[in-house]
């Protein structure tokens, strides 16, 4: 039986876990958000994680979040899981992720970072504000891809969070006849 700990262990990243991503990404170029879309008020930069022997550990950590939700996922398989970098003036304007990929279903993030102003991450619910998600370093958190959000402007510093996009197919193991 799983204990809160167990739970507790596996739905957070301790500060040296966030240190050592947020590291990953000191040592990597950065891509600009213009590569993926042309918006003007789209504006971060983000780096791939691939899945390999060094970075392995971060998708078990995901597998073992996403369990909670979706048991026997294949998170720890997956290829990539992409790390944002919003500094002082950017922003990601209100959207939905279905609506430019239509297969995704779910996203699990986690805030790296704690040293910035602004960048509230917020949810939306009938239309009107209804959460803010990532409000805890190293706390994980899930929304479906088909919820409306958005990444308000950082005023102060760099907000810095890890995100998983996931299909049906990424967390139901298809069954055969």
């Amino acid at each position: 039986m799983e204990t809160y700990s167990d739970f507790y262990f596996k739905s957070r990243l301790s500060p040296r876990e966030c240190m050592d991503i947020v590291d990953l990404g000191t040592k990597t170029s950065k891509t600009h958000s213009s590569t993926l879309f042309e918006a003007e008020d789209i504006n971060y930069f983000y780096i791939v994680i691939k899945r390999e022997e060094k970075s392995q550990w971060i998708f078990d950590r995901f597998k073992s979040y996403t369990n909670s939700l979706y048991p026997d996922n294949s998170a720890n398989l997956m290829t990539e899981v992409y790390l944002h970098f919003y500094p002082k003036g950017c922003k990601f304007l209100r959207h939905r992720d279905d609506a430019k990929y239509p297969d995704q279903v779910l996203n699990v993030g986690v805030t790296l970072s704690t040293d910035y102003k602004g960048g509230e991450f917020i949810a939306y619910g009938e239309n009107k504000p209804d959460r803010k998600l990532g409000t805890v370093a190293g706390e994980f958190y899930h929304m479906d891809a088909s919820t409306e959000h958005e990444v308000l402007e950082v005023t102060e510093g760099v907000r810095v969070s890890l995100i998983q996009f996931f299909t049906f197919n990424d967390l139901y193991k298809p069954t055969t006849i």
